[in-house]
């Protein structure tokens, strides 16, 4: 082996150690970003739920004293964390942009795997400082749907480099599985920027449902809330609405991801190994989400269903992109 040869695998392993470093980097963002969420938002408060959705007081302290105890609370310490982490991200991101060059060009769409890594980082840094504006669904949708991105574009490209072959017969069960499965983590995060996370008490029991349809308005991109006078988030119709879509797109991705896994279960052999950690992942994403409704929000319910959201996003993006072919 020539000397060539051996740089060349050096490079390789060291692009590969920085994508799992990234991937579990970027898994830990968000799920810090989670928590500050959550927390902000009330879940885990003391007098539940009464404090779940007030807002004003966080962002406008009432005195210096006040202002003093919210910045020494442990949100504050998860923010600098997070901060941290962010910076680590960016290095990351450049190193495999880097290491890219260094070799030869990936094939396909992988290409331009490492650019699109870098827009999101750079969306994110744009999107970051904004996100004090709790009155502004957006921001915080925008700052999720770019945390799962980011983490579903490293994964992308972890298969890529690692040249994972094809396992699947090509179908457009998968793309349809992964479709869905995007649309429920971006109304799971459009339930939580809303603070719609109580409008309904229960798996079927939503007040005032009959007239929910009033509350389309809940999906109006520049939608922005409006809070009472102790700084509360006003709730109507349109929170019902959206935990409703939430709910419904929940069951018909529960239906397609599990045909999928019937459809890896009936081949056998290492596509069955597949359909069990679907069915698993599945299984648990789901008994957390009763679990949630149920239980009144437990925040650690809440944290466990965003990061199982995570790896159900990761493992049906693999047999989505190991039905087309290759990974690239």
């Amino acid at each position: 082996m020539t000397r060539l040869d051996n740089t060349d695998i050096t490079k390789a392993k060291r692009l590969i150690v920085c994508i799992a470093l990234l991937l579990a980097t970027t898994l830990a963002m968000n799920l810090l970003s989670a928590l500050i969420r959550h927390q902000e938002a009330g879940l885990g408060c003391a007098e539940w739920p009464q404090c779940y959705g007030v807002v004003g007081k966080a962002a406008v302290p009432a005195s210096v004293a006040a202002a003093a105890a919210y910045a020494l609370t442990p949100t504050a310490t998860f923010k600098r964390a997070h901060r941290v982490i962010a910076t680590g991200l960016v290095v990351l991101v450049l190193s495999i942009v880097y290491l890219t060059r260094q070799r030869a060009p990936l094939p396909g769409f992988g290409q331009f795997l490492p650019q699109l890594l870098i827009a999101v980082v750079l969306l994110l840094a744009l999107i970051g400082p904004a996100t004090y504006r709790k009155t502004l669904p957006v921001i915080a949708t925008v700052n999720l749907l770019g945390g799962m991105a980011l983490l579903a574009l490293g994964y992308w490209l972890w298969l890529v480099v690692r040249a994972v072959p094809m396992r699947y017969a090509p179908t457009r069960l998968p793309c349809w599985a992964l479709t869905i499965v995007i649309a429920q983590v971006a109304l799971g995060g459009w339930v939580s920027a809303n603070f719609a996370g109580t409008a309904c008490t229960g798996l079927w029991q939503c007040p005032g449902a009959e007239s929910a349809g009033a509350g389309m308005h809940g999906f109006s991109f520049w939608r922005e809330l409006a809070l009472d006078k102790v700084g509360r988030v006003a709730m109507d119709n349109s929170q019902l609405f959206i935990q409703g879509a939430h709910r419904i797109v929940a069951l018909l991705c529960a239906a397609t991801v599990g045909a999928l896994g019937v459809s890896l279960w009936r081949r056998g052999g290492a596509f069955a190994k597949d359909a069990i950690v679907l069915f698993g992942l599945l299984a648990l994403q789901i008994g957390l989400g009763v679990v949630a409704a149920t239980q009144g929000l437990a925040l650690a319910v809440v944290l466990a269903h965003n990061v199982v959201a995570s790896l159900l996003l990761l493992t049906v993006l693999r047999c989505a992109l190991l039905s087309r072919g290759t990974p690239s």
